[in-house]
C-alpha cells in the first residue's frame, strides 16, 4: 500500500472503532531496511541483556553471515565493545552460512605469547602491535538448529580446538 511513498513523509488518517480519528505521520521503509532495523534491534536486545545478567563483565557478538561484511563487523565489535570484558558470547543464530569460518576462529583461538614495550609506553601485545587480530579471552559460542553450512562448520571447529571450555 506505502510502497510508492518509500523514503517520502506520509501522513495517515486512523479512525479506531469506537475511538476518535487521530493522524500519524510516518516515513515508510523498504523490507529490507525494515529487516536491517528489526535485527539491528534483536542484536541490541541480546547485548543488553548479556550485560545486565553478567553485571556487564560479558560482551555479545552476533554474526549475522559467514561473509566478508560480517567478518568486518565482527572486528568492529570486538575492538570497540568487547576488549574491556572479561569474556565475549559469540552468537551464530539464524546464520545461514558462507566462507569466513577460519578467519573467525583465527581470532577466537590466537592466544597472546609476548608483549611490546615502548618507551615511556605501557606495554601492549605483540600481536595488536603487528597488525593482527586477536581477543585472547574466554568465549561462548552460540548456535541453535537454523544456523547453517559454514556456521555449523564453525562450531564443530571451534568444539574440536577446544574453545570455551
Amino acid at each position: 500500500l506505502l510502497h510508492l511513498a518509500v523514503g517520502r513523509r506520509v501522513r495517515l488518517r486512523l479512525a479506531p472503532a469506537g475511538g476518535e480519528p487521530y493522524e500519524l505521520a510516518l516515513r515508510p521503509v523498504t523490507s529490507g531496511a525494515y529487516d536491517q532495523l528489526r535485527y539491528r534491534g534483536w542484536v541490541h536486545a541480546n547485548k543488553a541483556y548479556v550485560s545486565k545478567v553478567s553485571n556487564g563483565r560479558l560482551g555479545y557478538v552476533h554474526i549475522r553471515r559467514m561473509d566478508y561484511d560480517s567478518y568486518q563487523q565482527f572486528l568492529a565489535d570486538l575492538d570497540s565493545e568487547n576488549h574491556s570484558k572479561a569474556g565475549v558470547i559469540v552468537d551464530l543464530r539464524f546464520n545461514p552460512g558462507g566462507f569466513i569460518s577460519t578467519f573467525i576462529l583465527d581470532v577466537l583461538a590466537r592466544r597472546s605469547v609476548l608483549l611490546k614495550t615502548f618507551r615511556n609506553r605501557r606495554p601492549i601485545d605483540a600481536g595488536y602491535a603487528s597488525g593482527n587480530r586477536l581477543l585472547n579471552k574466554p568465549t561462548i559460542l552460540v548456535i541453535n538448529e537454523n544456523s547453517y553450512s559454514n556456521a555449523e562448520i564453525m562450531a564443530e571447529s571451534y568444539r574440536r580446538l577446544g574453545l570455551g571450555k
